[in-house]
C-alpha cells in the first residue's frame, strides 16, 4: 500500500514538474561572476580562462520581504588590502542600493552590507579614488541628475554632490586624461538618446557639453557598459549592445582620440557574449583591476532563477499587491 502511495505521489510530482515547463516561463535575473588571470593581464586575457566566483541570488532561497532578486553592475576597488566589489542589489518591493563585499585573498569574501541606498533607484556604482579621496558615481536617473558621492567614511557614508541635472542620465563614467576630466553619459526616456560627453578642468564642478556630443547614436554602442578604461597607453569604453534588446552584448571600443574638441573610437572585440552557460540570456557589464599580481575581471548576466524563486516571487507579489489595495 505505502509503494502504491508513493508511486502515486512521485507522479503527482512528475506531472506537476512537466506541467510547469510547459505552462510557466521562468523568470530571469542578473549575476556576477569574477575572472582571473596571473599578471597584469591584457583586456582580453580573460576570455580563456574560467571564472573562479559567482554571486548569485539563485544560490538561496528568498523569503523575506525586500529580498534579493539580483546582483549587477560589478565595480571592483583595490585598497589598503582589500579587493572591494560594489554592486547594485536589485529587490522586489523597494528601490535597488548599492551594497558591497571584500576579500584579502580572492578565497574568502566579507559581506558589507549596503553601503549607499536612496529613496530611489542606485545602480552603476563607479567607484575610483583622486588625490587622496574616494569617490562613487553610481546611476541615478530617477534624480534626473548624473550626482557624484565623495566619501567621507569609506565605505558606507558619502556625500552627494550634483555634476549635471535636468536629464535621466543612465551608466555614467568619469575619466581623468591629459589633466582635463571627461563625462560619458547617455540620456534614456525608454529609448537611449545618443552617447554624451562632457568635459571639465575640475571634478566636481565646471562642466560643459563637448562640441561633438552626442558622439554616437548607435544602438549597437551608445550605453557605457562599466568604467572607461586605462590599460597601458589605450582606453577602452565597454559599451552595451542594445541593438535587439536590452543587455544582450558588451562590445569593448577603443578610445583613440579625446581631447576637449575631437573624439574618436574604434570597435575591438565582443566582451560578453551568450556561449557562456552564465550569460546564456546576455549581459551588460564589464570591469577590471590589479589585486596582488593578479588580474580580476567582473562581469554581470542573465540567467534563469530557481523554480521555488519564481513561486515564492508569485505568491511575495499577490500578497504586497492584495494589501496595498
Amino acid at each position: 500500500m505505502m509503494l502504491i502511495i508513493l508511486f502515486i505521489f512521485l507522479l503527482v510530482v512528475l506531472v506537476f514538474i512537466l506541467l510547469e515547463r510547459k505552462l510557466y516561463k521562468n523568470q530571469q535575473i542578473w549575476n556576477i561572476v569574477l575572472f582571473r588571470t596571473d599578471g597584469q593581464g591584457t583586456l582580453f586575457s580573460f576570455l580563456n580562462y574560467n571564472y573562479f566566483k559567482r554571486f548569485s541570488p539563485t544560490l538561496r532561497i528568498r523569503t523575506s520581504y525586500h529580498y534579493v532578486i539580483g546582483y549587477a553592475d560589478p565595480f571592483l576597488f583595490a585598497r589598503e588590502g582589500w579587493l572591494y566589489l560594489f554592486y547594485e542589489e536589485e529587490r522586489l518591493q523597494a528601490p535597488a542600493a548599492i551594497c558591497a563585499k571584500r576579500t584579502k585573498d580572492l578565497r574568502h569574501w566579507e559581506s558589507i552590507g549596503i553601503v549607499l541606498q536612496e529613496p530611489f533607484h542606485l545602480s552603476f556604482p563607479f567607484v575610483f579614488e583622486y588625490e587622496g579621496m574616494i569617490y562613487m558615481l553610481p546611476e541615478t536617473r530617477h534624480r534626473e541628475a548624473v550626482i557624484l558621492y565623495k566619501a567621507i567614511g569609506f565605505p558606507n557614508r558619502w556625500e552627494p554632490i550634483v555634476l549635471l541635472s535636468g536629464d535621466k542620465f543612465v551608466d555614467s563614467s568619469i575619466l581623468f586624461h591629459e589633466s582635463k576630466w571627461y563625462l560619458f553619459t547617455t540620456v534614456w526616456y525608454g529609448h537611449q538618446d545618443g552617447l554624451r560627453l562632457y568635459v571639465s578642468d575640475q571634478l566636481e564642478s565646471g562642466w560643459k557639453e563637448h562640441p561633438l556630443s552626442p558622439v554616437t547614436n548607435d544602438l549597437h554602442c551608445a550605453r557605457c557598459g562599466g568604467a572607461v578604461l586605462k590599460i597601458g597607453a589605450k582606453m577602452y569604453r565597454p559599451a552595451q549592445d542594445c541593438s535587439d534588446y536590452y543587455g544582450e552584448y558588451v562590445v569593448s571600443y577603443e578610445i583613440t582620440e579625446l581631447t576637449p574638441t575631437k573624439y574618436h573610437e574604434e570597435k575591438r572585440v565582443v566582451l560578453i557574449d551568450k556561449q557562456n552557460k552564465w550569460s546564456r540570456y546576455g549581459g551588460h557589464h564589464y570591469n577590471t583591476a590589479s589585486f596582488k599580481d593578479n588580474y580580476v575581471v567582473a562581469m554581470d548576466g542573465i540567467i534563469d532563477d530557481n523554480s521555488i524563486n519564481n513561486h515564492t516571487r508569485k505568491l511575495f507579489n499577490w500578497w504586497h499587491n492584495r494589501h496595498e489595495s
